[in-house]
């Protein structure tokens, strides 16, 4: 199970971005990266060929799923995440506010 999940509201830790808040758009647990939208965005440019003309795109890219936490819903601030075993079910927990997430 993941600690952070697409559709999650997270606030940028490191970087360029720092501060700046945004929904997980895509996650990559293997490679421990995920996309955040209209935030990293980076530039692309595209090589042409006989059907399209080159060009220069604007991207989202990817951030390590350690420099983001995850917003809580009661304080509005950045919180680390943790597990919690409940009926046998493993539920996500903020570990400052102890808010359980579904």
């Amino acid at each position: 199970m993941n600690k952070i999940k697409k559709g999650d509201e997270v606030v940028i830790t490191v970087g360029k971005d720092k501060g700046k808040k945004g929904v997980v758009k895509a996650v990559m647990p293997k490679a421990g990266k995920l996309t955040v939208e209209k935030l990293n965005i980076i530039t692309k440019h595209v090589k042409g060929n006989e059907q399209n003309k080159g060009s220069i795109e604007k991207l989202e890219g990817q951030i390590d799923a350690s420099n983001v936490k995850l917003i809580s819903p009661e304080s509005k601030k950045g919180e680390k995440v943790g597990f919690l075993r409940k009926d046998d079910k493993k539920m996500r927990k903020l570990k400052k506010s102890s808010y359980v997430l579904g």
